[in-house]
């Protein structure tokens, strides 16, 4: 009698099998995003690590992303090293941030790649005992930063034309390095690049260069291609395919 009751039992029509839910998120889906805010407040993090000071400023300033995750380090985790040794601001949080809040972006954009120029030339002193002289660091900084701000203002005009730029990967088995040399003719340097991808255009290295004084078109690509070569006899790469955009055939 009692089983025949229990078989008489409705079921429920809507029936779903049995899943672990997060009810962080409003999709039940765990995201390391909304697993980070519930880690630290268990481990009572949020209070303690909150840092005030005005950081939308300092992530909208014009540089690349590597560099204004350097100055945000510094702000975070070094401000406390920096804060004992100087001398005209109280910390490097309040310094940075004030740079940021005040000066124009493309000031910012230059301090910013200052900072990272005298940080790269810190760790080589340490780790590698190398140093660069002063108006050799600025020189970098000066045209680190004019590489950069070229790159985006062609980035903008050709997403502002539409223009599509496909290039062709080579075959199964082959890789292609891409190599092109440019001119800062009000400054005479000569900048070279070159970029390694496989036969699915998978990013595999890349490199830059440049040097005080103007060489001719014929120098600038043989030399980046020189150098694309010694790329790669060093990663051991056998079948290569180099390609430049020079129109000169000889």
């Amino acid at each position: 009698m009692v089983a025949k009751e229990i078989l008489n039992v409705p079921l429920a029509e809507d029936v779903v099998v049995n899943r672990l839910v997060w009810n962080e998120e409003n999709n039940g889906e765990y995201s390391v995003c909304t697993g980070y805010g519930p880690l630290r407040n268990l481990h009572g993090y949020h209070s303690n690590c909150k840092v005030v000071g005005n950081w939308r400023n300092l992530w909208n300033i014009m540089a690349p992303p590597r560099v204004k995750h350097l100055l945000w380090r510094i702000c975070r985790g070094l401000s406390s090293i920096i804060k004992p040794r100087l001398q005209a601001f109280s910390d490097a949080k309040s310094l940075i941030l004030d740079i940021c809040s005040r000066e124009d972006r493309k000031n910012t954009s230059r301090f910013s790649m200052m900072v990272e120029v005298i940080w790269k030339n810190r760790n080589n002193i340490v780790w590698n005992n190398e140093r660069e002289g002063l108006s050799r660091l600025g020189l970098q900084t000066y045209f680190n930063w004019q590489d950069w701000f070229a790159a985006q203002d062609n980035h903008e005009r050709i997403n502002g034309n539409q223009i599509s730029l496909v290039g062709s990967p080579p075959v199964e088995g082959l890789v292609k390095c891409n190599v092109d040399a440019g001119f800062n003719r009000p400054h005479r340097s000569t900048n070279r690049g070159l970029c390694f991808r496989d036969n699915m255009g998978r990013f595999i290295t890349a490199g830059v260069a440049w040097d005080i004084g103007s060489m001719s078109s014929r120098e600038a690509d043989a030399l980046a291609l020189k150098e694309a070569v010694q790329h790669a006899v060093i990663l051991n790469l056998d079948h290569v395919i180099f390609e430049s955009d020079s129109q000169v055939i000889n």
